[in-house]
């Protein structure tokens, strides 16, 4: 129900404020709208309360990582050699 998924957020979020890091695997099924097509992905994921910082890098389908620091994106694709850097609180 509505009340249960609720309630669920409201823990989940109360778990995540008393973490002070975070590290797991994980996978991930996506759709894209335009043309529709099912993919999925996998890798893992850091995080360190202090400073607001995370990685997600990913292993599957290709490698790849999201650098985020609270203010600024950094996202990286290892098979292609590019980095896009987004600055700013109003870019995340």
């Amino acid at each position: 129900s509505e009340k249960q998924a609720i309630k669920l957020a409201a823990d989940v979020q109360k778990k995540y404020q008393s973490l002070s890091s975070l590290s797991s695997d994980f996978e991930q099924e996506y759709t894209n709208n335009f043309p529709v097509i099912k993919e999925s992905s996998k890798g893992h994921i850091y995080y360190l309360k202090n400073g607001g910082k995370m990685v997600w890098q990913y292993e599957m389908p290709e490698k790849k990582a999201f650098y985020i620091d609270g203010n600024k994106l950094i996202y990286h694709i290892k098979n292609i050699a590019y980095v896009s850097n987004c600055a700013g609180k109003d870019s995340l």
